[in-house]
């Protein structure tokens, strides 16, 4: 009886080194999060930052704040903008999203932040108000740990662009005017299996000038807010739409700044900016969320009336012009670890993060009936990852080469096609300098998704053999890979459709 349990433990193991069953790599319960749960991670001005999982894509849990922790100005006054007509850059800031003050802060971990165009945000003239000065980054140690910053997942995010900045865009563009009259604009109903279906999108979306631009901590863009109303789960304790916004208390914002004419609720930032030509000028701003004058602004919001929900400040500065902040990020949750909580208001999850170790490998690899030698293979809780490189190297020349390069963009897997490259040379040592890689792919043009892919001390990707050979099955690349129980080898099938089994 002993014996039996004992070969049966030894298969599991086997299996579990091979195969990607493992208990340590996924943190039980990260992937149960649900649109509505609650997460505390992090603290601001000493106080716990919690944070509202709100929407659930590609990219992982969207993460916001669930009050608002400060009152920024979005950009400081820039007297060296160039005269393009728009005078508002010069006198009140700009709203360009990727070089602002706030980003910056936002995405700092310093004790003085580098503010971009060497612009300092100060407000000294209005002592009392909360603006930059004298705080560090909002990624400081004071605030995140380093366990909890690498819980940040940096991600590529659609952002939009006005005229100003026009010679950017990569979508082929055809508009700057960012001007929300209705909720028509950002969307619209499609019917799908009988159903209506509410699909982003809409004429502001598809012809605005826009480019990608890599985010960690980030505001949301009008298209993530008009999220908020989609989910019954997302309200506010008062019962109200999810895009009113309380303050922390401990921001310390009192009367006027807490805006207690409207029930507490205050206005906050989003990142997307708002222009439109009028009279020969520009009103150069950001689209705020928040309330305004008279009970009907709840009434018109309730029904995303989006001119009423939003309003669009005339400048991203000026003492008028500071305005709440609701910093977002998604979850890195290869790295997370759900410490205590149950996801409500009351009793959040408390998340953590990882330490993942890589060690070479230590598996024996088997091709064509011959052993063959991966040195660029990593052991990581079980699993084997390789360079995708030695991937190529190692099937150049069968049934299933497939060449990988570079777009600028994505890196690009040509199946069909012999390898003309080599893999990248790696020290192979036992390393807890492992990351999450935000790189994207294409397979023969298409845009493909791993469900792991990792940088191991370097800049360079490492893919489970298996993910990868279940990608191209069906391709001119395809092969299977299974795990031999007799000779203890992973086997490499080259032209296979892939099962995982012999």
């Amino acid at each position: 009886m002993k014996k039996a349990i004992s070969l049966i433990l030894g298969l599991v193991i086997i299996l579990t080194m091979f195969t990607g069953f493992s208990s340590t790599v996924s943190a039980a319960g990260v992937s149960d999060l649900k649109i509505g749960d609650y997460v505390q991670i992090g603290k601001y001005q000493d106080a716990a930052i919690l944070w509202r999982v709100i929407e659930i894509d590609n990219n992982g849990p969207l993460l916001l704040s669930d009050k608002i922790l400060a009152m920024k100005d979005f950009n400081a006054q820039d007297p060296n903008a160039p005269d393009t007509g728009n005078w508002m850059k010069r006198t009140d800031g700009s709203n360009f999203w990727e070089t602002s003050n706030l980003r910056a802060w936002l995405n700092s971990t310093a004790d003085v932040v580098t503010w971009p165009r060497g612009l300092y945000p100060s407000r000294a003239e209005t002592p009392g108000d909360v603006y930059y000065d004298p705080e560090p980054g909002f990624l400081h140690d004071s605030n995140f740990t380093a366990s909890e910053r690498s819980l940040i997942k940096s991600v590529k995010q659609r952002q939009v662009l006005t005229d100003f900045e026009k010679n950017l865009d990569t979508y082929g563009g055809s508009s700057a005017e960012i001007w929300i009259n209705s909720i028509s604009q950002l969307g619209r109903n499609e019917v799908h299996n009988d159903k209506s279906v509410w699909v982003y999108g809409g004429p502001l979306y598809e012809e605005q000038y826009a480019y990608d631009l890599t985010e960690k901590i980030f505001l949301l863009d009008v298209w993530q807010i008009d999220r908020l109303f989609d989910n019954d789960n997302l309200k506010t304790t008062k019962g109200d739409p999810y895009i009113f916004a309380e303050y922390a208390k401990a921001s310390g914002l009192k009367g006027k700044e807490a805006d207690d004419n409207f029930n507490g609720y205050g206005r906050w930032y989003s990142r997307t900016p708002c222009v439109r030509s009028q009279g020969g000028d520009n009103i150069n701003g950001v689209y705020l969320l928040g309330v305004g004058d008279g009970p009907q602004w709840l009434y018109d919001m309730a029904k995303r009336d989006w001119h009423k929900a939003f309003w669009s400040g005339e400048s991203p500065a000026g003492n008028n012009k500071r305005c709440g902040i609701r910093p977002a990020f998604y979850l890195e949750t290869a790295l997370a670890n759900i410490k205590s909580g149950s996801g409500s208001k009351g009793n959040p999850y408390v998340i953590s993060g990882i330490t993942l170790s890589a060690a070479p490998s230590q598996n024996s690899f088997e091709m064509n009936g011959k052993p063959v030698s991966i040195p660029q293979a990593y052991n990581i809780s079980g699993n084997n990852y390789l360079q995708l490189r030695a991937i190529a190297v190692l099937l150049n020349g069968t049934a299933s080469q497939f060449n990988v390069g570079w777009d600028g963009q994505y890196a690009v897997i040509e199946t069909g096609k012999a390898y003309d490259g080599a893999a990248n040379t790696a020290n192979m040592k036992q390393t807890t300098n492992v990351k999450p890689s935000n790189t994207s792919f294409k397979i023969d043009g298409v845009v493909v998704t791993f469900e792991k892919v990792y940088l191991i001390d370097g800049d360079t990707n490492y893919l489970q053999l298996r993910e990868v050979a279940e990608k191209l099955s069906g391709t001119k690349s395809q092969f299977n890979v299974y795990w031999d129980d007799a000779t203890a080898k992973a086997v490499i099938v080259p032209g296979a459709k892939y099962t995982g089994t012999k």
